[in-house]
């Protein structure tokens, strides 16, 4: 886990603690709207990676935790530094009462937005839209292990590798808890995405600030 001093801990709510037993801080406002704006500074500032699987966890602590120890897919468990909650809503879910498999990805994509929301540099929307850049998908691999229900939303843990000139590898874990409470990894993907000009669709290299979040959130191969 990253642990971060900021000038913003007190917009951390509560202490809750992840099926391996590790502890991370809700990262809400006041108003419980979204994560800290102030994340990706305080990312910046961090004193280094915190393991609280073999201490107790303090009644206060001082910082906002910006990440959680995950699953990379098809890799060894490692630290991702980059995990929000996505609702599941009705047109989510198929005649079976499970959500519709293609509607997982859009789930991923919906993590990727996120990302841009909280971490920065700018909202992804404003970069598609004024900036006239995107990330279009060149490929994606997905191995689904259980089904994702209805009403439950469903946590998604985000992580990169294979940075490059214009292209990174995105890692997305999704995981929902069973009948039992219990949380249970459902699905992986892994994402390859190339920056682009929306107009012409031509590769371009990653702009300094991007790279910077992308690298805060990257995992060894």
């Amino acid at each position: 886990m990253l642990l971060a001093d900021g000038p913003h801990r007190q917009r951390s709510r509560s202490i809750s603690v992840d099926p391996e037993g590790l502890f991370y801080l809700d990262l809400t406002d006041p108003k419980g709207s979204r994560q800290c704006d102030q994340a990706r500074l305080e990312a910046q500032n961090a004193t280094g990676w915190v393991d609280f699987r073999s201490d107790p966890v303090p009644h206060d602590i001082h910082g906002l935790i910006l990440s959680l120890h995950r699953e990379t897919p098809r890799q060894k468990r490692g630290l991702v530094p980059f995990s929000v909650e996505i609702p599941i809503r009705f047109a989510d879910v198929d005649a079976a009462g499970i959500v519709y498999y293609p509607r997982l990805l859009d789930i991923c994509h919906q993590a990727f937005e996120e990302m841009f929301q909280q971490l920065g540099p700018t909202p992804y929307h404003l970069w598609t839209g004024d900036l006239g850049l995107g990330f279009p998908t060149r490929e994606l691999e997905a191995e689904f292990m259980a089904p994702v229900i209805y009403a439950e939303p469903i946590q998604m843990d985000v992580a990169t590798s294979d940075l490059g000139r214009t292209s990174v590898c995105f890692h997305f874990v999704g995981q929902q808890a069973d009948a039992d409470g219990e949380s249970r990894i459902c699905f992986e993907a892994s994402v390859t995405k190339v920056c682009c000009t929306i107009d012409g669709m031509r590769p371009i290299e990653i702009p300094d600030d991007v790279r910077e979040v992308l690298n805060s959130i990257e995992v060894p191969r």
